[in-house]
């Protein structure tokens, strides 16, 4: 694998999307040597190092002159050699956009290439309109039409980056095309599923099996590509950076296959990409959220990576959003690790709007005045969250039980529950896959598992270890139930570590946690009253550990005819809740000494409800639990007074330790947007930082006023001033004299 060093290096890049569909009569009319400088120099007096153009689109259109491929039928010039010319000049680097599974105009020729539903139907592609839109994977289409034109595109133009789109996030639907029947009854005896399990734990073992092989024989189709293109990118154009859209996401699992059979689950740090690069909000969405969380768990792949954040509300539209929430996600990512590029969306013709450069500039000198802190920057790690990918594609649904009207969660929602919970409270915590969790073991000093039921027996071990050596594990709910090819365990894999034993499940959908009058003195917003919590709740026996918090079931009267069975519980109220009953059940968390080290267990997945509902008893009684395991004062950096909607997060650079803190503030919105129009400044609080080196001072950046600090017996404590958008606060080591080292080396002698 390169090393894409130009691109750690480039924390401004623009994207020009720009679909065009056939019935446009004059696409690109304005497009020109000429206008093409021009669009460079505003480019370039915009900050922009970066710039990503069309070459083939979401129609399956090229927009140069292709012998390869479909050529929209009204383009007459060479759009991509005006645009690399012109960027040339202005000394910025060029990256081709092509998107790999998606044409309206190939399944004339070859409808045997397209995604066809069991009915026989072809459906359109994500947000085309056309139907036998949808190319599959498994046809001869890569190898006779796709990589072809990329050896085209590349033969012909000097690129420095080739950028995917439509294609891991596009190819894992189920399929009965020809290709795909052919080699999945060669593979399991049987045609592909004709539709996804509402959920495999009620799914007989040959149905699970079935699907399982057919979600793991469509994921490697993506690994094998990512293999060709790469090979066939290097080859061409060596040192060319190649990137999927949406590949390497903390929720997206890649795997390794041969002869369409599993070997293993890929970790994103082993992707066949030079980095990481994607458009990770939805159509309406949460960008600060969203932008965290992938954030979060990218940092952690030691891969180069950006997010796409857009000018308009939502993509395929030309609006234009506000300065203040795009600088808003532009902290974000920085502050998070990542690189930003930005997405313009140009007119039929080509022409842009230059009052959106004109915003773009003081955004990107927003970025730039912050790239000295960043540039070069690394994640300290302290709390780790594991995302196991086979938990992400396999897990078993939870609170399908409760009728309350929210959103359907899904299985991400534990890790972005837990991902949310760290973020409020102030926790340095970032998201693994399980091979990067077990190569971080040894610089990790906690590691919380949300309920990921599916994790590979290696890691169990890595686990176990790092426990006895004195390490901190939380786990919830049914983690490590099954193994990675969700198999279920005969013995709980965590169970002497843990000091319990599973006994199955507690019938009712929802339980009541008990939380003491000691315990809720450890959290601001826990109260000693029951903390309702939905979901499975897992029925252990503690011969060793101690119960920390005990467990109330409903009332009995909730059971019908008296049966204590899941099916026989009835709901109280319109919303599903029910009164608890004033007896503990059975214990509800647990902790455990394990070695030199502690483990505690929730038998309940606290997150998920936490995500959907953000209840202030729920998050005191999270709070409590990382206190009770791994105390606050012991901690890198803690806060005891940090506003809840800051995010901040903790990186060394060079003898430097760089604590950011990203301010968030919203208008209240009923709807799919979420908008930061109106900065409001963050109060004052005081961060404690377990400092391994003497600081000399602390400054804030990006202006570099240098700002009081107190020593502590463990570190420092800081007061971070109010402010609006984002602050940094950069400590620097204390340089020692040559006088002193020739000092101590003497006397050391």
């Amino acid at each position: 694998m390169n090393n894409p060093h130009w691109y750690h290096q480039t924390y401004r890049k623009l994207h020009l999307d720009w679909h065009q569909p056939p019935w446009i009569k004059k696409p690109g009319e304005f497009l020109t040597a000429k206008t093409a400088r021009e669009q460079a120099r505003m480019f370039k007096k915009t900050g922009i190092q970066a710039v990503e153009f069309f070459l083939y689109d979401h129609h399956g259109q090229a927009f140069f002159p292709s012998r390869r491929g479909t050529r929209h039928p009204n383009f007459k010039s060479d759009y991509p050699r005006f645009m690399i010319d012109a960027l040339q000049e202005q000394k910025i680097k060029s990256i081709g956009y092509m998107n790999v599974l998606t044409s309206i105009h190939l399944s004339k020729q070859h409808p045997d290439w397209f995604i066809r539903k069991p009915d026989g139907s072809q459906p359109g592609a994500a947000w085309l309109t056309y139907p036998h839109s949808w190319i599959c994977l498994a046809s001869p289409y890569a190898d006779e039409y796709f990589l072809p034109l990329v050896e085209e595109v590349l033969t012909r133009y000097p690129l420095d980056g080739l950028w995917l789109d439509a294609l891991s996030w596009l190819s894992d639907t189920i399929c009965h095309c020809p290709h795909c029947c052919k080699r999945f009854q060669a593979l399991e005896g049987v045609l592909p599923p004709r539709e996804e399990p509402k959920d495999l734990g009620q799914c007989t073992p040959s149905e699970k099996s079935i699907w399982i092989a057919w979600k793991i024989y469509r994921l490697g189709l993506i690994t094998e590509f990512h293999r060709k293109i790469h090979a066939l990118a290097q080859r061409l154009r060596p040192g060319i950076i190649v990137m999927d859209n949406c590949a390497g996401q903390a929720i997206r699992p890649a795997v390794e296959v041969k002869n369409d059979r599993f070997v293993k689950w890929v970790s994103a740090s082993q992707l066949e990409m030079d980095a990481l690069s994607c458009d990770p909000v939805p159509l309406g969405g949460n960008h600060e959220m969203i932008l965290s969380f992938q954030g979060r768990y990218q940092i952690t792949t030691g891969k180069a990576f950006d997010f796409m954040n857009e000018r308009f509300h939502c993509w395929g539209e030309w609006q234009t959003r506000s300065l203040t929430d795009w600088k808003l996600e532009f902290a974000t990512i920085l502050a998070n690790g990542g690189k930003c590029f930005f997405a313009d969306n140009p007119y039929p013709d080509g022409t842009l709007e230059p009052r959106v450069y004109e915003l773009l500039k003081e955004g990107y000198q927003f970025v730039k005045e912050r790239e000295p802190i960043c540039r070069e920057a690394k994640p300290i790690y302290e709390i780790g969250i594991l995302a196991s990918s086979p938990s992400q594609f396999f897990g078993l649904p939870q609170l399908h039980d409760s009728p309350r009207l929210l959103p359907t969660p899904t299985l991400s929602g534990r890790l972005s529950g837990a991902h949310l919970a760290a973020i409020e409270l102030g926790w340095q915590a970032h998201l693994f896959d399980e091979v990067t969790l077990c190569q971080n073991l040894d610089t990790l000093k906690c590691v919380i598992i949300p309920d990921q039921e599916l994790i590979d027996s290696k890691t169990v071990e890595a686990l176990k270890l790092f426990v006895q050596k004195g390490g901190y594990l939380w786990l919830l709910g049914g983690s490590g139930l099954y193994d990675e090819h969700f198999q279920k365990r005969a013995v709980w894999p965590f169970s002497q570590i843990a000091g319990l034993q599973c006994d199955g499940e507690w019938p009712a959908p929802v339980n009541y946690f008990r939380p003491s009058a000691s315990l809720s003195k450890m959290a601001r917003d826990l109260e000693i009253l029951p903390v309702e919590c939905w979901g499975r709740a897992i029925k252990f026996r503690a011969p060793k550990a101690k119960t920390v918090v005990g467990l109330s079931e409903p009332i009995s009267d909730v059971w019908k005819d008296g049966k204590r069975l899941r099916e026989n519980f009835q709901h109280h109220t319109v919303t599903g809740a029910c009164p608890p009953s004033s007896k503990i059940s059975g214990g509800g968390i647990f902790l455990n000494s394990y070695g030199k080290g502690k483990v505690l267990t929730t038998s309940i997945d606290l997150f998920t409800r936490y995500f959907l509902e953000g209840h202030r008893l729920l998050r005191g009684l999270i709070e409590a639990c990382l206190e009770t395991l791994y105390p606050q004062e012991s901690r890198l950096v803690f806060s005891k007074d940090k506003p809840l909607q800051l995010e901040t997060h903790l990186l060394s650079q060079n003898g430097k330790w760089i604590f950011h803190a990203v301010n968030y503030f919203s208008q209240k919105r009923k709807g799919a947007m979420v908008t930061n129009d109106d900065a409001i400044e963050s109060r004052p609080f005081t961060v404690h930082l377990k400092v391994p080196f003497s600081v000399q001072k602390a400054t804030l950046e990006p202006s570099g006023k240098v700002i009081p600090f107190r020593k502590t017996k463990k570190g420092v404590s800081v007061e971070v001033p109010s402010f609006a958008l984002h602050s940094a606060v950069v400590l620097h080591e204390k340089k020692r004299s040559a006088a002193f080292d020739a000092h101590h080396r003497i006397k050391k002698t």
